[in-house]
């Protein structure tokens, strides 16, 4: 009896040390659980953040891109309103009548024929002249070409209707083409461009105006200035 109660005993001390054992190892497991627990909610969180700031930073992305688009589509309709309200004059009568100036008649020879030239006596002599970067001539949309061929045709139309034999204008406008923009001055516009029926020397020559060279270089082009300015 004495030795069973001992093995008992010995028994109990076992299974007590055991339980003992798993409580503490079930504490410390807990604790582990509660702490990747922990853990991997802030992984989430942090995860769900940098979702939201990669979703703010494309927002702000489109943003900028549609503001841009936006003062882009602004400046072409003031483009457009000018144009579309605008008279017509070649580069010498607007030059005489005091619509361009010589800065803008240099600026003009300097994009169209890439250097200026000037008459000094019986010389022709080279200009060290360059334009500033703000003057630079922006490439037109479409629709702001179309109003320039519009302005063109409303300016001329005898010359669409008689001397090209355009019934309509949109025929008159198919036979203008914008060949280049040699930039904005003071509000008017310059630009070259063809039309189908008027022939312009095929020959190269040049000429001045004031003391500014200009060439023709027998490619059908020629100069046409839009400006809201009547003269």
């Amino acid at each position: 009896m004495r030795m069973k109660g001992q093995i008992r005993k010995w028994l109990t001390g076992v299974l007590s040390l055991a339980v003992c054992a798993g409580v503490f190892a079930g504490c410390g497991g807990n604790g582990n659980s509660v702490d990747n627990s922990e853990q991997e909610a802030l992984r989430q969180q942090i995860a769900e953040l940098q979702k939201e700031n990669d979703a703010l930073d494309a927002e702000t992305e489109r943003l900028q891109v549609e503001n841009e688009k936006l003062s882009e589509e602004k400046e072409e309709l003031e483009t457009i309103k000018i144009i579309a309200s605008s008279f017509t004059y070649s580069l010498r009568e607007a030059y005489e009548k005091s619509v361009l100036d010589e800065n803008a008649l240099m600026c003009i020879a300097y994009y169209d024929l890439g250097s200026v030239q000037r008459a000094e006596g019986e010389d022709v002599v080279p200009v060290d002249f360059v334009p500033p970067s703000e003057q630079a001539p922006a490439e037109f949309g479409e629709e702001t070409e179309r109003f320039i061929k519009s302005a063109i045709y409303e300016n001329n139309r005898e010359v669409f209707e008689e001397g090209g034999g355009c019934t309509s204008k949109e025929e008159a406008l198919q036979t203008i083409e914008i060949v280049k923009n040699l930039g904005e001055y003071n509000g008017s516009y310059v630009v070259t461009v063809k039309i189908d029926f008027i022939l312009v020397g095929a020959s190269v020559s040049p000429y001045f105006i004031g003391d500014i060279l200009f060439i023709n270089g027998g490619t059908g082009e020629f100069y046409v200035v839009l400006s809201p300015v009547k003269v």
